[in-house]
């Protein structure tokens, strides 16, 4: 009698409830015989042995053969317990990321996914944020985008003791510029004044707080007391986390910490000691600086409280000398570049994503003018980039940053006639394509370009379309005219020789 034979004869004798186990091990004693008669098969005749022995919700035909058995995920067929939420940050549309937050947004939840806590929401307000642009296409969709803003503001609202500085960053920086929050802000500063350094990620998050608690100031949504008491906690905040050596502080949020504390705390000199030490730092291991980093540093350290020229040299021959190279690379793009970059609009929103704004180009000039810094190759620099740009997006220049470019120039008495020229063609080119009120030209700007031109003897036709604007602002009540402004009018109409028509 075989040897299988008579294992079958003694497994029979058992009771039925034992018979399942010694199931499992006569098959076990089968496998081994056919692995060991694999031994002499084929390739394709040992998967097929191989087949036959393992039970068929464990075996995986889809997985390659040398993959090791602890990389063999076992397939039961059961529907995963908990399935994945899409990241945020995949989304490149606001249609499609409000769409995909609407259960969220309402307190529910999506495909069986667990509500949003104000930790989720905080991430929910800084994606919506990013696409923000998006909403002032469509109606429709800018409704659900500020409906979505308020409910998962109400979220963060109610978790508010659990979020830590990077969610709040979030929350504050994507709510700045919201009309309302006051309750928030104010339970913001309560949160941020409790927790210690260790719960701020990193120095991005204190600067993006203090950057939205600035923007607030006009609006008061904290009292004065209650932002002093702020500013102080995050001064000492920042500065135990600016550490010069280290490579995780970068320059965008120096600058923007710094251009927050110009507004909201100017008089915190160890903030700006700590920003000043760390910036030069950065220059001697040869860290890049954007323009718009040099623009916001220019405008703080030229406004903080106790600005000293003696002390903050140094600082500023970094900043103008990297400003001084970021220009020459814009004047080459704008060269290369034929076609139109983004509305004013647009550009303002997205400055991070260009070489070079007016606005840049306007609080150098400036900072320039304030630190009394002699620099006149900064000032070449300048005038260059600007006749580069008026050539190529003169209708990127807005009525303030126009006017203060005028008026820097005048003062360093530097505004020869290719530079005005240039700022003719802004002032023409923005007057088309104005929309903002901050952006719009004022007519002291008008007669501070053409006393100059009247001083220059500039000769063309930009003159005579600045003066038929400047007669239509008047006729159209748009501006109320002094008699220094009609002595300037009247002056330049004479020295073009002008005809009658003009003068009404």
């Amino acid at each position: 009698m075989s040897h299988m034979n008579r294992f079958s004869r003694l497994f029979k004798r058992f009771p039925a409830s034992l018979q399942c186990g010694f199931g499992q091990a006569k098959r076990h004693v089968h496998a081994e015989q056919v692995l060991v008669r694999s031994f002499s098969l084929g390739e394709q005749e040992r998967k097929e042995a191989t087949r036959s022995i393992l039970p068929p919700q464990t075996y995986r035909s889809d997985l390659p053969s040398d993959l090791p058995p602890s990389h063999r995920k076992e397939v039961t067929g059961k529907p995963d317990e908990k399935p994945k939420r899409k990241l945020l940050k995949s989304f490149t549309t606001l249609k499609d990321l409000v769409q995909y937050l609407e259960p969220f947004s309402s307190g529910g939840a999506a495909d069986g996914s667990l509500p949003f806590r104000g930790v989720e929401a905080s991430m929910a307000l800084n994606h919506l944020h990013r696409l923000r642009l998006d909403s002032k296409k469509d109606s429709e969709l800018s409704e659900d985008f500020k409906r979505q803003i308020h409910q998962f503001a109400g979220m963060v609202m109610r978790d508010i003791g659990e979020i830590k500085g990077k969610n709040l960053s979030w929350t504050l920086n994507a709510l700045k510029d919201v009309v309302g929050f006051e309750s928030l802000f104010d339970a913001a500063a309560d949160r941020l004044m409790a927790l210690p350094v260790s719960h701020f990620e990193n120095l991005q998050s204190i600067s993006l707080c203090c950057n939205a608690f600035a923007h607030s100031i006009n609006s008061r949504k904290i009292s004065p007391n209650k932002l002093k008491m702020l500013a102080n906690h995050m001064a000492t905040a920042s500065v135990a986390l600016m550490d010069p050596q280290s490579s995780e502080v970068d320059a965008r949020s120096i600058a923007v910490l710094c251009n927050a504390f110009a507004k909201m705390s100017p008089e915190r000199d160890e903030v700006f000691e700590s920003a000043s030490q760390a910036i030069q730092a950065m220059s001697k291991r040869n860290v890049s600086m954007k323009l718009q980093d040099v623009r916001k540093l220019c405008h703080a350290f030229c406004h903080r409280l106790t600005y000293d020229q003696e002390r903050d040299s140094a600082l500023f021959c970094i900043l103008f000398s990297v400003a001084k190279s970021e220009l020459r690379s814009e004047r080459k793009r704008s060269l290369k570049t034929n076609s139109t970059r983004c509305s004013s609009s647009c550009l303002l929103e997205h400055g991070d994503n260009v070489g070079c704004l007016p606005v840049d180009i306007a609080l150098i000039l400036q900072s320039l003018l304030r630190s009394q810094y002699n620099d006149l190759e900064m000032l070449e620099e300048l005038k260059q980039t600007i006749d580069a740009l008026s050539l190529s997006f003169p209708q990127h220049f807005d009525g303030m940053s126009i006017h203060v470019i005028l008026n820097a120039l005048v003062q360093f008495r530097v505004c020869d006639a290719k530079v005005l020229t240039a700022i003719g063609r802004c002032i023409i080119a923005s007057n088309k394509v104005s929309s903002k009120p901050e952006a719009i030209l004022s007519f002291k700007t008008i007669r501070t370009w053409l006393d100059v031109a009247t001083d220059l003897q500039i000769h063309s036709e930009i003159v005579d379309m600045i003066i038929e604007m400047a007669m239509e602002m008047i006729s159209s009540n748009v501006a109320s005219i002094s008699n220094d402004d009609s002595h300037a009018l009247v002056r330049a109409i004479t020295e073009r020789g002008a005809d009658g028509p003009l003068i009404r």
